[in-house]
């Protein structure tokens, strides 16, 4: 487990400072939680394998609260997105990197602070101050039509390209490296299904596919 203290042992000469941005709302509680926190331990790891950083930790419910490491963190509260990209946002305000980039994971639509709309105006206003954002979306236990609403919404909160989505969390471990690994340089290309049909698509010498099981990730 990493213990971090953003403030106290922030480098000024790396060109990477990192926030990842965690929802910590009740439909968080159980499983979802333990495996981001996991998740969460395994992209620094790979960020710190590759790079020097800044990484800082930001969890969110009704407020947000920045955090030195995993463990303490707990789920309950509303869903404000809002408050967490702000924090976030404060936490790089100083930054001189030359990449400053926030990783935003929710499994759901925002209830509190901004919404909709609003809140991808202002992640817009972020954006425009150079901040690149990531978005996971975790949205297994939303309805069809929330689902629909959460995904228009993170994919306007991310910059071009960089919105994620898991359907397990099981599954957040590897999309939080697949983000780790693109933020290090690695060229990823993904695949979205809108309907429930048999797909195979062939790159590179390689071959992905729904049709037989384990052929979804390809190298």
């Amino acid at each position: 487990t990493f213990t971090l203290d953003w403030f106290a042992n922030y480098n000024s000469d790396t060109n990477r400072d990192i926030v990842i941005v965690l929802d910590t709302s009740g439909s968080m509680s159980g499983d979802p939680l333990d495996q981001t926190k996991i998740a969460s331990n395994n992209f620094i790891k790979t960020i710190l394998d590759e790079n020097q950083a800044n990484i800082g930790i930001v969890d969110y419910n009704s407020g947000s609260n920045i955090d030195s490491e995993f463990n303490g963190l707990s789920s309950g509260g509303g869903t404000n997105i809002e408050s967490g990209l702000a924090s976030a946002r404060a936490m790089l305000s100083s930054s001189k990197a030359e990449k400053k980039i926030i990783v935003l994971m929710s499994d759901g639509c925002a209830n509190e602070g901004k919404t909709n709309q609003d809140l991808i105006d202002y992640a817009e206003t972020l954006k425009a101050q150079g901040i690149y954002i990531y978005t996971l979306g975790f949205f297994n236990d939303l309805s069809e039509y929330e689902k629909t609403e959460a995904q228009v919404v993170m994919d306007g909160i991310a910059s071009d390209g960089c919105h994620y989505e898991v359907d397990d969390a099981n599954n957040l471990v590897y999309f939080f490296d697949d983000i780790a690994s693109q933020i290090n340089g690695t060229r990823y290309i993904y695949v979205k299904i809108a309907c429930p049909v048999d797909v195979t698509v062939k790159y590179d010498g390689e071959t992905l596919s729904t049709v037989k099981e384990d052929q979804t990730r390809t190298s």
